[in-house]
């Protein structure tokens, strides 16, 4: 799940929106520099994140042998992210090996048009994320409360109203592809499928069940609101203890992968501990 909002700048946002993560390879490309600036417009900094990166803190690549000045603030236009450093001003572009200069094979196009064609039919069918949030808890409640025959009439219509609202994918690949067409910065779309796949592989990796990528789409504003999830089951013959602790796992496998826990995951968690200790 993504990070929430909840008492965020816009720049710390932006910046936990992208899971810049300790490893990976970035490039910044210098803008505007100042007077105190010792690398000049146009100049390109690329290398391999030594640390997390924070608001009020340089960056730091290759063991530190390349570095900005403190970042004083972050700005997001679109898919495009700039950075404001003491010194001078950068764009994050994705760096040069990349691969987005490959030529597209007739698969992969066709691809391409079909998650296209999916994610513009979900689009369309778009209304306010309160609204599908309310129905989400009502499915919430439905879940935890026993069975009967009216609660599974509901359950059945929530969850055929839901379906216009998601768009589902079975590879990791395809998910991918999906985060690039919702505009998604390539920073953001690498880091959430890390994120999603790390949920996914310790689904597998437990026995329990992976049946694949989900993006929910919702509005917000004039916008749309979009929250991917790794779609994992525990198994219903398990009793339910070991469910729980598999459900814990599984929320909690991003900081195991080296990634790091969205404010929904580590919200879960707590809720699954909690269920654990009145067992």
């Amino acid at each position: 799940m993504e990070p929430k909002e909840q008492n965020m700048t816009p720049g710390q946002m932006a910046i936990e929106g992208l899971y810049l993560m300790p490893g990976m390879q970035i490039r910044l490309v210098k803008l505007e520099a100042g007077k105190d600036s010792h690398i000049s417009v146009g100049t390109s900094l690329e290398g391999v994140l030594d640390a997390d990166v924070r608001i009020g803190q340089p960056i730091y690549l290759d063991g530190k042998t390349k570095n900005t000045s403190r970042i004083q603030a972050v700005k997001k236009d679109g898919d495009r992210v700039f950075l404001k450093t003491e010194t001078s001003v950068y764009e994050l572009v994705p760096p040069t090996s990349d691969g987005s200069s490959e030529p597209k094979s007739k698969e992969r196009i066709e691809l391409e048009h079909t998650i296209e064609t999916l994610l513009k039919e979900v689009q369309a069918n778009a209304v306010d994320e309160k609204i599908v949030g309310s129905l989400i808890e009502r499915r919430h409640q439905l879940g935890r409360q026993e069975k009967t025959d009216a609660s599974k009439i509901e359950l059945q219509k929530i969850d055929t109203e839901l379906e216009k609202h998601i768009v589902t994918v079975k590879t990791i690949a395809e998910f991918k592809l999906l985060m690039e067409k919702i505009g998604r910065n390539y920073y953001a779309v690498m880091g959430t499928v890390a994120h999603e796949n790390a949920h996914a592989n310790m689904a597998s990796s437990l026995g329990a069940i992976h049946s694949g990528y989900s993006l929910l789409v919702t509005r917000k504003g004039n916008d749309f609101s979009y929250q991917p999830i790794a779609l994992t089951n525990v198994r219903g013959e398990w009793d339910k203890k070991d469910q729980l602790e598999a459900n814990i796992k599984i929320a909690g496998a991003p900081k195991e992968y080296g990634n790091k826990l969205s404010p929904g995951d580590e919200e879960m968690i707590a809720s699954l501990r909690k269920q654990l200790n009145n067992l």
